[in-house]
């Protein structure tokens, strides 16, 4: 059967790489309707009840019938405008929410969600261990070796750091860029090798300068670049004999556990708000007041009356537990070798959301 989909961007790259990849993996035709509102617009609209579900004037010429199957969108931008497709659809169109959507979570078919986000099980909720990516093609033989050829004069083993920046939860001044240098440079000096570097377009240009000036040991640093042909990180990916990487970011680590080489993991500071946010009195923490608030916290996040912040030091826990990351920063031993991680996530999203239709 050949249903349509539209897509409701988001505001993040990473939302709208993952709301193409369970769209490129349903087979359907889809269209990529226009981005979110502005904030202001967001909030006005989410707050009037008369304008809730009310398709503005300004939006008939972007949403008109014949009305899709499904509308895939991602956070809390897009609710109200899906919610309208769905009313002018006469309750046909299936919504389908990937991560979460700031709204009573009844309101969609299928809420697409990860462990950082912390949402209570549900009918309608499937959370999936890793973020959804398309199955990436090995790097060009030709990119691998061009690298390898390029860092031959560094000795082995290689440690890849894998470092994102600047994020809503995570601060990355310089001084954390430093300390990221000076325990690259330990670990190196305990187990040898050398270390490569490859940034993110979120990763401050003097947090760089400081983490370059702390290794003291054989080391390649990459500085993102837009666009970049030659940009290292696939050849990086397969190179690599280890991984360190920064917490900041829930695709990255995922990048690193799909080969399966150690990783293991490096915490900048959380920003105040999520620090407070994610504590054992609002029932967010592992411990046993966490525990005891969990039941009533749960009731409010699936109300919608309580969004939950996001959490990669849970997402972490989990991943751990797979044995996908390491405990602690390994020693001079190789660790024990592993499997890939492998997850069914997309496989198990792209068949719930086809058992809607």
């Amino acid at each position: 059967m050949q249903a349509s989909v539209w897509i409701l961007p988001a505001t993040g790259a990473g939302d709208n790489q993952q709301l193409r990849c369970i769209a490129d993996a349903l087979g359907w035709p889809y269209v990529v309707k226009p981005g979110p509102d502005p904030l202001a617009r967001v909030v006005r609209d989410r707050l009037l009840p008369g304008r809730r579900l009310r398709m503005p004037a300004d939006k008939r010429s972007v949403y008109t019938p014949p009305w899709p199957d499904v509308v895939l969108f991602s956070g809390g931008r897009s609710v109200v405008d899906a919610r309208r497709i769905r009313a002018a659809s006469g309750g046909q169109t299936r919504l389908v929410c990937v991560g979460r959507p700031w709204a009573n979570l009844d309101h969609f078919d299928l809420v697409v969600t990860t462990p950082q986000y912390r949402l209570p099980a549900g009918a309608n909720i499937l959370e999936n261990a890793l973020p959804l990516q398309p199955s990436l093609a090995p790097p060009s033989e030709a990119l691998v070796a061009g690298w390898a050829s390029r860092l031959a004069d560094l000795p082995r083993p290689w440690l890849v750091a894998l470092v994102g920046g600047e994020s809503g939860s995570y601060r990355f001044p310089a001084a954390t860029g430093r300390r990221l240098g000076r325990e690259l440079a330990a670990m190196v000096r305990r187990v040898g090798g050398a270390v490569l570097v490859s940034t993110s377009a979120r990763t401050p240009p003097a947090s760089i300068d400081a983490l370059e000036a702390e290794l003291d040991v054989p080391a390649f640093c990459y500085r993102w670049q837009a666009n970049d042909a030659d940009n290292p990180l696939p050849a990086f990916l397969a190179l690599a004999d280890r991984f360190l990487v920064t917490g900041d970011s829930a695709a990255m680590i995922a990048d690193a556990c799909g080969t399966g080489r150690p990783v293991a993991v490096f915490e900048p500071p959380q920003r105040l708000h999520t620090r407070l946010l994610t504590r054992s009195w609002l029932g967010e923490s592992p411990g046993p007041l966490g525990r005891r608030l969990r039941p009533l916290r749960d009731r409010l996040v699936a109300s919608g009356l309580w969004i939950p912040a996001r959490d990669l030091g849970h997402y972490q826990r989990v991943l751990r537990e797979r044995g996908w990351i390491e405990r602690s920063y390994w020693g001079a031993e190789p660790s024990s070798p592993r499997q890939p991680a492998e997850d069914s996530a997309l496989d198990a999203t792209v068949a719930r959301i086809k058992s809607l239709i």
